[in-house]
């Protein structure tokens, strides 16, 4: 086993049932998301909401709103995550307010 192949090992390992669950949608969502399928991908993302709870980081979510043409909607969640980012990195956010200025315009 490489020392990558260890490390993700060790990662998914650590992780709770929930958690494993929520990472394992994450990874659907963006799967969805590269395809096209934003429906799906949105319902993916709003499962992985819905077990790591309200304060959850997932700003991909706000990408299947954009495309999905609920503009104002993703604009929110953007700066919304944008906040989050925030206070929980203590950076700021860049990837999240690209996406809200895009979808405002």
């Amino acid at each position: 086993m490489s020392p990558l192949e260890s490390l993700e090992a060790e990662y998914w390992g650590s992780l709770g049932p929930d958690e494993r669950r929520a990472e394992q949608k994450t990874l659907v969502g963006l799967a969805h998301l590269r395809e096209g399928n934003f429906a799906e991908s949105l319902e993916a993302f709003d499962e992985v909401v819905a077990l790591k709870g309200p304060q959850a980081y997932v700003w991909q979510r706000g990408i299947p709103l954009y495309y999905l043409g609920e503009h104002e909607a993703a604009a929110e969640y953007f700066e919304q995550q944008a906040r989050l980012y925030v206070g929980r990195f203590r950076d700021a956010p860049s990837s999240e307010l690209l996406w809200a200025a895009a979808a405002r315009a």
